[in-house]
């Protein structure tokens, strides 16, 4: 009876400590600014800007087209023509920024 009960309260160690990794890897919890993102940004391998964060909108200069986003926390909300996309950000440094969503996406600041 003694092992059942160590085990028992071993195996919900593990899945405590495993479901605390899986939340820490999809998101880092810390209160992103609009201050912070701001800027133009270029997809990883990209010679050209990708999208500029504006204080309410992102213009994608290829599209020829702005959206309205919602910041909030570590969460970023994009409502584009027909779905809106969600992500986690993550700001890695001052020039890269992260968006985690069905993928990982890797920016960095893009200058001229």
């Amino acid at each position: 009876m003694k092992r059942i009960i160590i085990l028992f309260g071993f195996s919900i160690l593990m899945i405590t400590e495993s479901f605390a990794q899986t939340s820490s890897e999809k998101g880092n919890n810390k209160t992103i600014s609009k201050d912070q993102i701001l800027g133009t940004w270029a997809a990883e391998g990209q010679q050209n800007a990708t999208f500029v964060i504006q204080k309410n909108k992102i213009f994608y200069p290829d599209q020829n087209a702005s959206y309205k986003y919602d910041l909030s926390n570590d969460h970023i909300k994009i409502k584009y023509d027909g779905f809106d996309g969600e992500y986690i950000v993550i700001k890695q440094s001052a020039d890269t920024l992260v968006f985690l969503g069905n993928e990982k996406q890797v920016y960095y600041r893009f200058k001229k």
